[in-house]
């Protein structure tokens, strides 16, 4: 099955406004094993919505259609799709119920105009709208259906959530689809591609892996797509054995929405120990993704962003002479601000990075992306040097991820 989305507004095209329903609509109904097809951006136009129309139902089976249901003159999506299935708009009592009661004591110039949201196509099945005067519309074309909801999102996800996804799973025969997942950082793509190439071969046709990079993770999507969900279930369960015991420690989740912040914040709980950081180049971004963590509290001590030399030197007890004979960004500096920081912040666990993350500072022996790392408890430390391509932002993110992984495979060595 294929489903088509189109989504209606000048303001997306003109880049005022994100696109975020698409992205909402396309994820949920993937989820379904619904193939989204093709995906449009037009105009609130008359004539555009028609001719698009034609397009999407030439080749998909579900039309979404998301905007223009508003109650100014800009919004033709509803008198446009009256027009294009052949049919009057007419009232709808329900509909004007709902929206006499949203508007109850409010100007009667108000109610008047958004009085209009209750007069639909004749044809169309009504989709109610909880958060907002505009219903949705459902409408049935032999073995075609077209939808129609508001932009605005809240309104939009309300709808898809409570009418329109539990009309669609019965209305269409859907496959079953299982998916595994496995989360793996500071790892290429291209890297975990040539791992994974001999076992994407292996992979029979109802299955398929999907890779989903991000910045410095890449998330790995195994899909199996078939009638029959307990022995599709058992046919695809050795492929994700396989391919997770390929990866080995690269993987650090199999659940799609954990961070590594997360499994980090888990094994220093399990374990009873704390964490603490010493960041120069991230700027407390490391310090940042862990607070993100509800409960982070309980484990992580805190965080000296030690940007200047004398911050180094006042707070974290790095040796002047050390600054002056190796560098800030040196392998001596970085293992010496995470001994520091265990030291002042009486943590079991540290991370410490220095670097420099640009677009100026560089040299010739140390270009911008040179950056240290170390993790360290109270008995030894690890420390790693990278050159990381990019711009500044993408330089942090990266260094930030990688520091966070190096911690977690420190980990493997003390924790079960």
């Amino acid at each position: 099955m294929k489903a088509s989305i189109i989504s209606i507004g000048d303001e997306l095209l003109f880049g005022q406004t994100l696109d975020t329903n698409a992205h909402w609509i396309s994820q949920k109904l993937s989820q379904l094993g619904i193939d989204v097809f093709q995906r449009f951006t037009i105009h609130d136009l008359a004539d555009e919505i028609k001719n698009t129309l034609d397009k999407a139902l030439d080749n998909t089976d579900l039309v979404i259609i998301s905007g223009g249901l508003g109650p100014t003159q800009d919004d033709k999506t509803k008198s446009t799709l009256a027009g294009y299935f052949n049919v009057k708009l007419v009232l709808n009592e329900e509909v004007l119920r709902h929206i006499n009661k949203l508007f109850s004591g409010h100007k009667a110039g108000d109610l008047e105009r958004n009085k209009q949201q209750a007069m639909l196509p004749g044809n169309c099945t009504v989709i109610p709208n909880d958060l907002g005067t505009a219903p949705g519309m459902w409408f049935d074309i032999e073995h075609q259906c077209v939808v129609s909801v508001p932009g605005v999102p809240i309104e939009m996800k309300g709808m898809m959530n409570n009418t329109i996804l539990p009309r669609i799973k019965t209305h269409f025969a859907l496959p079953v689809l299982i998916h595994f997942y496995l989360m793996t950082a500071a790892v290429g793509e291209s890297q975990i591609a040539e791992m994974l190439q001999d076992f994407e071969k292996s992979l029979p046709g109802y299955i398929k892996l999907a890779y989903l990079p991000g910045q410095g993770m890449v998330k790995l999507r195994l899909t199996a797509k078939g009638e029959h969900k307990i022995p599709l279930l058992h046919a695809v369960l050795p492929y994700f054995e396989r391919m997770k015991s390929m990866l080995g420690h690269i993987v650090y989740s199999e659940n799609q929405d954990d961070r590594l912040e997360h499994v980090i914040i888990r094994k220093l709980k399990k374990s009873g120990n704390s964490l603490a950081t010493a960041e120069s180049c991230t700027g407390g971004t490391i310090a940042k993704k862990i607070t993100s963590v509800p409960g982070s509290s309980a484990v992580f001590k805190g965080s000296i962003v030690a940007y200047a030399n004398e911050i180094k030197i006042a707070l974290l007890g790095v040796p002047e002479l050390l600054l002056k004979t190796k560098g800030a960004v040196s392998k001596e500096v970085v293992i010496a601000m995470a001994k520091g920081i265990i030291r002042q912040m009486h943590s079991d666990f540290a991370i410490a990075v220095t670097g420099i993350a640009g677009p100026g500072g560089g040299s010739k022996k140390k270009p911008v992306g040179t950056v240290w790392i170390a993790v360290a408890n109270k008995q030894e430390v690890h420390s790693k040097q990278l050159s990381l391509p990019g711009k500044r932002t993408q330089i942090i993110e990266w260094t930030s991820v990688i520091a966070l992984e190096m911690l977690r495979r420190f980990f493997m060595k003390h924790f079960v």
